[in-house]
């Protein structure tokens, strides 16, 4: 395999996984300042996913899988800096219908 096509192919890999760029630039400032907004958006999330839930008729851990695994997901694929992520009103309104039928 010549230089260019390594090139390209972890340029391709670095694009789908962009954690891959951000870990290594990773610090102990950056750890403690996640720490706290991670418990701070955790004590927040958890009552609002079981709400959702609620609103989509589901069962309250549906609501919990949606808001915690989204954000494990969003970190290791997740590209943008600033976004929301999590259960949604819109999201709860518009699975309603569906999850009647199963």
């Amino acid at each position: 395999m010549d230089q260019s096509t390594c090139r390209k192919i972890t340029k391709h890999v670095k694009k789908k996984f962009p954690i891959i760029e951000r870990l290594p630039k990773y610090n102990l400032d950056y750890a403690v300042s996640d720490l706290i907004a991670g418990v701070t958006v955790g004590l927040t999330i958890i009552p609002q996913g079981i709400a959702y839930a609620a609103v989509a008729g589901l069962p309250p851990q549906y609501g919990l899988y949606s808001a915690f695994m989204s954000c494990f997901a969003y970190s290791v694929f997740g590209s943008a800096k600033y976004t929301a992520i999590g259960p949604t009103a819109t999201l709860a309104l518009v699975t309603y219908p569906y999850a009647q039928l199963g």
